[in-house]
């Protein structure tokens, strides 16, 4: 026994026949001793007498062998047995190891849930505060800036203008950094609750978009966007919010472009019957509207781009694609994260297309109510007396020449698009006729002299203001006159003998970047054009 406990074997090989003490008796001794407890025993006995076996097996043998055995029996049992202790030792050390590092996770966890805890609740307090403090951060940031504008508007020195523009820059930069943490705060604080009234999505785009067509035009980029025709006028959710969305991602499609253009574009991805929710069978919104639209805006830019190894960066909050973005175009790192926790709020989420050098197109959805399916809007209708019209477009830019197409064809209008002011005189020279032409000011090719001084107002394409129905596009700086290039194409295009080239050129109208060319021999015109050619 004590050789046993010493020299710890892997298996013990023990005879039933011993002097001084049997071998059962020694086996039981074994099982009793901590040291030897689990250590595999192989009885040795001339006696195949089955209640022997018995009994050694239940003093704790682990095999028994009946005298003298076969040399390679023997040793296979022998290596069975150290084996399978062995196997056992380290089971059993794993599995204290892996007891110990439990143990040692579960207090590490419970340190770390605590301080987890602490730190929520500092957190929360201080986004509480921010929220409560709102007004008060606000209110003296917003006397500032009027009280700026109104010295902007008495009489200052070239030196004083300067630096009170400055002044005025400096400030409207900062109450941006401060509703950006304010809008932020607020939605970590879970105070940040969204209306739900009715609006019209195109004037909610047209209103973004005029924010920022100042710095698009100072820039010479295209605004535009386009929304399918299947989404209804009229949808309920939080204008202010899905206003705030729009700003923020045009505003960095703005900042990251340096020539081309701005695309956003609203489809329906999806919609059907909103489900009556238990305990809300007598809701009147659910009667007033019935359906659930999910939205898809995307808004599409030719800038730089983002490499796809940085875009993981992008909807964190103080973070941006890397350092040199904050120092070349500023900001502070909120705006994509505003965004994507408002369209998280509204239904949807929002996510990126991008590679370096190719532009970026960013995406989110959100969810809207709206009436039950009505009657389309009459700009969003054909048209009878456009019907089989002719319509020239002079655009180099493939994206406004598809909006404008479409809603003249929707129209009932036959378009041909031509990218230079060269295919539009060649055109025009053929027949038939033209009825209208829609050309764009600011071709590199165009020559602009003042404007006339009293141009002739054409007819109304339909209602909603003709081209702008559902779709629409923004300058890229003050349209001059097109006087001179109208006269060439009056001059190839008119078949009337009674106009002088005056009276085709007095049918010009100029609208923000575009100009329309209404033909003396079409009926639209006929009689302005008859006017006009006795007044001159």
């Amino acid at each position: 026994m004590s050789t046993a406990t010493h020299i710890q074997p892997t298996v013990i090989l023990q005879d039933l026949v011993m002097p001084g003490i049997d071998g059962l008796t020694l086996v039981s001794q074994y099982r009793t001793n901590p040291a030897t407890r689990e250590i595999p025993i192989i009885v040795l006995s001339t006696n195949e007498n089955p209640q022997v076996k018995g009994q050694a097996f239940a003093m704790g043998a682990n095999d028994y062998l009946v005298k003298l055995p076969d040399r390679i029996e023997l040793i296979a049992r022998l290596r069975y047995h150290s084996r399978a202790y062995l196997n056992q030792l380290q089971r059993d050390a794993a599995y204290h190891a892996l007891r110990e590092s439990q143990q040692q996770l579960m207090e590490n966890n419970s340190e770390l849930t605590a301080l987890n805890q602490k730190l929520e609740e500092a957190t929360l307090a201080k986004s509480e505060f921010l929220a409560n403090m709102s007004h008060e951060i606000r209110t003296p940031m917003n006397g500032v800036i009027g009280m700026v504008s109104l010295l902007l508007d008495t009489e200052l020195t070239d030196e004083q203008r300067e630096y009170v523009e400055a002044t005025r820059s400096s400030a409207d930069a900062l109450l941006t950094i401060i509703n950006d943490i304010l809008d932020f705060s607020k939605i970590e604080a879970g105070k940040l609750d969204l209306e739900h009234h009715p609006f019209e999505l195109h004037t909610c785009i047209e209103e973004a978009l005029d924010l920022l067509a100042p710095a698009a035009a100072e820039k010479k980029l295209d605004l535009a966007y386009n929304v399918d025709d299947i989404i209804p006028k009229i949808l309920v959710s939080d204008v202010t919010r899905l206003r705030q969305i729009l700003v923020n991602l045009v505003a960095n499609a703005i900042k990251f472009t340096t020539h081309g253009e701005i695309f956003v574009e609203v489809t329906a991805a999806a919609h059907g019957y909103r489900t009556i929710e238990p305990g809300h069978e007598q809701d009147t919104d659910f009667v007033r509207h019935p359906e659930q639209w999910l939205l898809h805006f995307s808004v599409r830019d030719t800038g730089i781009g983002i490499p796809r190894e940085r875009q993981h960066r992008l909807f964190k909050s103080f973070q941006q694609v890397d350092a040199s973005t904050t120092r070349h175009y500023g900001g502070t790192g909120l705006g994509l994260a505003i965004c994507k926790r408002l369209a998280e709020l509204m239904g949807g989420r929002i996510w990126v297309d991008s590679d370096a050098g190719k532009g970026a197109t960013f995406h989110f959805t959100i969810t809207t109510k709206a009436t039950a399916a009505t009657a389309p809007p009459n700009w969003q209708t054909p048209q009878p007396q456009l019907a089989g019209r002719r319509l020239l477009v002079v655009e180099d830019s493939a994206t406004n020449r598809r909006i404008i197409t479409h809603r003249a064809e929707q129209w009932g209008m036959a378009v041909e698009c031509v990218t230079t002011g060269r295919d539009a005189l060649k055109r025009l020279a053929e027949t038939p006729a033209f009825d209208a032409v829609l050309f764009d000011l600011q071709l590199p090719e165009f020559f602009r002299p003042a404007p006339p001084s009293t141009p002739l107002t054409p007819p109304q394409m339909g209602e909603g203001g003709g081209l702008e129905g559902g779709a629409g596009i923004k300058s890229r700086r003050a349209s001059p006159s097109p006087t001179k290039f109208a006269s060439n194409l009056t001059a190839a295009n008119c078949r009337c003998s009674r106009c002088p080239p005056c009276a085709c050129a007095a049918t010009i109208r100029a609208r923000r970047r575009w100009a329309f060319l209404f033909s003396c021999t079409s009926p639209f015109v006929r009689r302005n054009c008859s006017t006009r050619s006795a007044a001159s």
